[in-house]
């Protein structure tokens, strides 16, 4: 070789190094493992969109050991000034997310760290973010399909014994004592919350939980996680092998996509179950991992033998020691405060119009008994007071009251750290005489029901509360001279909704709310003897709320 050709080859090296290295530069690639080829059957009886079910051969891929997190996609806008979405749902009001506002990945009221899932991002610039990865770094990669997150979530998950607060973070105790403090709202008779502190109010660092058998963490909790599919109402559309469904031929079509996992917003939740949002929605609840394809056999025989270059360990480290220096810098959160007991209701002293709640608990330095009730049986929990004795006085409900029956609990706070709720304790539980209009608030408990401001003077109950089941609703009534009663149901339903209805757990018929509601059928007739009796409304229908209930009388037999 002459020394031109010497040096026209060295050029060309440098060249080609140097593009390499811009290539390459400051990219933060995700550390990931490869999930293992199997069969797999997708689906469930438990919910109306996961069936049918259906047996799938997936295929191995990698994917991705954490969420992506804010710092990965700040890499992604710096490079390609891309056009991230300015308006997002972050800010908590007592409904939670009641509207989208102002904010995004980089400005949000629940992100701090970089570290942390990047969210107020939507669908579309996930999609463009692992675009984006694959160009600068050669390697194909792309979000999860749905069938690959269900199977690595199932199939892989920790069978271990410990909490589910040790291995994901999700609406639980701390999530419940930030909400209050900080946001004044509750998850409580709501969205319910885990019985065991995760040690995060709201989003955490990435990694912060224990992972699965392949070393993936966060797969339940903190952001729900885009996959790639369009959301379809069953399974029917998925492919055998498991890849994404996606509407190529008119992208129009994908009105709606897919989201797996859950967050931190949420109790933990099977891995069965699957969400959808539109296609354009931008929350901070939502966030995205990734995956990649393993192209061959001998590609997987490479990995295996661990001479492959198709992934490597060196690659990701810049972002895996950033992640554990993040972690290792958390300061760890103040212990929860104990919980009190023995919540009990005085009502010894006849002639007052107070009452006198009593408790069980210590109190250490600096802390107090805080005092909350909500407005209606079985409704969300807002605080009403403080003391700093184990007693707290109340208002006794007048017999002729307004006031929905409604509950008490109690629980310590510590540094603005609040701790478990006591056991409730029920108050104003009064029969109401016939006839009546009765709100459809006035239970004296119920399951899985969510009562819904309609505006500012009247509210609606509705359900069911958590996706599922049966809403049972439960009403005490006087019934002033025994004879026969009927019962109609006033409010709206996309389609008729039948209650069945039940007189002191008997069953009396069925009442209907929506279109047939004018009808005379959609009324029930029963017979009640004079005295007290609890009347039962159930439905494991959605789509409905109910305002109110008339209750008359349609021959009583007068008292002698």
């Amino acid at each position: 070789m002459n020394v031109i050709s010497f040096l026209r080859n060295f050029l060309l090296l440098l060249v080609l190094y140097t593009v390499c290295c811009s290539l390459y530069a400051d990219v933060l690639e995700p550390p990931m493992v490869l999930v293992p080829a199997g069969e797999y059957k997708i689906g469930s009886h438990d919910f109306e969109d996961t069936s049918p079910l259906k047996d799938l051969s997936i295929n191995a891929f990698w994917v991705g050991k954490f969420e992506v997190t804010r710092a990965e996609f700040a890499e992604f806008i710096k490079d390609t000034n891309y056009d991230v979405p300015q308006q997002c749902y972050h800010e908590i009001g007592y409904w939670w997310f009641e509207q989208e506002s102002a904010g995004g990945w980089q400005n949000n009221a629940i992100n701090s760290n970089m570290y942390e899932p990047v969210s107020c991002i939507g669908y579309e610039a996930a999609v463009a973010y692992a675009s984006w990865l694959a160009q600068k770094t050669g390697k194909p990669y792309r979000l999860l399909s749905e069938a690959e997150w269900e199977y690595l979530a199932e199939n892989f998950k920790n069978d271990s014994q410990s909490s589910v607060c040790e291995r994901a973070n999700i609406a639980d105790l701390r999530g419940e004592s930030v909400a209050q403090s900080e946001f004044g709202t509750s998850y409580v008779n709501l969205i319910g919350i885990e019985s065991c502190d995760d040690k995060s109010g709201t989003v955490s660092i990435v990694g912060a939980y224990k992972p699965n058998k392949l070393g993936v963490h966060d797969l339940t909790g903190n952001v729900n996680e885009f996959v790639a599919d369009c959301y379809t109402p069953n399974y029917n559309q998925m492919p055998h092998t498991g890849s994404a469904v996606i509407s190529k031929e008119s992208p129009a079509q994908c009105d709606a996509v897919v989201l797996r996992g859950g967050a931190w917003h949420w109790p933990a939740w099977s891995n069965k179950i699957r969400d959808a949002k539109p296609r354009d929605w931008v929350g901070v609840l939502e966030g995205f991992r990734l995956a990649m394809s393993v192209a061959t056999n001998a590609e997987i025989a490479e990995i295996e033998a661990g001479i492959g270059n198709y992934y490597s360990e060196e690659s990701t480290q810049l972002l895996t020691k950033a992640i554990e220096k993040a972690l290792s810098n958390t300061k760890p959160p103040v212990s929860l405060p104990s919980a009190v007991s023995n919540l009990a209701l005085n009502t010894d002293d006849k002639g007052s119009n107070k009452l006198t709640l009593t408790w069980q608990g210590k109190l250490n330095q600096g802390a107090r008994f805080v005092i909350l009730s909500n407005k209606y049986m079985g409704g969300r929990f807002s605080i009403e007071g403080y003391s700093d004795v184990s007693s707290y006085v109340i208002d006794k409900p007048a017999q002729d009251s307004h006031q929905y029956p409604h509950q008490y609990v109690v629980a310590i706070q510590q540094d603005k750290v609040m701790g478990p709720y006591s056991s409730a304790i029920d108050i104003g539980v009064v029969p109401t005489p016939l006839p009546t209009a009765l709100q459809a608030e006035r239970f004296s408990s119920m399951d899985n029901a969510l009562v819904f401001p309609f505006d500012a003077h009247n509210s609606f109950v509705t359900g069911p509360l958590r996706g599922t089941g049966d809403i049972v609703l439960h009403y005490e009534v006087s019934v002033p001279a025994s004879g026969s009663y009927t019962m109609r149901l006033n409010g709206q339903a996309g389609a008729p909704v039948q209650f069945a209805v039940q007189q002191q757990g008997k069953p009396v018929g069925n009442a209907v709310l929506g279109d047939a509601v004018l009808d005379k059928e959609a009324g029930v007739t029963f017979s009640a003897q004079e005295g007290n009796t609890t009347l039962t409304l159930s439905t494991n229908q959605g789509g409905w709320q109910l305002d109110s209930i008339d209750i008359n009388s349609v021959n009583t037999a007068h008292k002698q």
